[in-house]
C-alpha cells in the first residue's frame, strides 16, 4: 500500500504525457528501491547511535556484499 500511495503521483503523470507502461513499471521500481534505500540507511544510522562506529561500517560493509538484497530492492515480487 505504501509503494502504491508513494508512486501515484509519478504514474499518474506518466500515464498523462502518453508513456508507455513499461516506463511506469520502471518508475515504481525506482521507488520501491529509493523506499528500500532509506530503509537501510536508517538501520544503519541506529545501528551507530546504539553500537558505535565499528559496528556501522560492519554492517555496512555486510549488507553492500550480499546480493539478495541488492537484487531485491527493486523488485515487486508477485507473490
Amino acid at each position: 500500500m505504501l509503494l502504491a500511495l508513494a508512486s501515484t503521483p509519478f504514474v499518474g503523470v506518466l500515464n498523462l504525457i502518453g508513456a508507455p507502461k513499461i516506463t511506469s513499471l520502471y518508475c515504481v521500481r525506482g521507488v520501491l528501491a529509493l523506499l528500500s534505500c532509506s530503509g537501510l540507511v536508517h538501520l544503519q544510522r541506529v545501528t551507530r547511535q546504539h553500537y558505535g562506529r565499528d559496528a556501522y561500517n560492519a554492517l555496512l560493509l555486510i549488507s553492500m556484499s550480499q546480493f539478495h538484497w541488492l537484487f531485491y530492492c527493486s523488485r515487486t515480487l508477485p507473490n
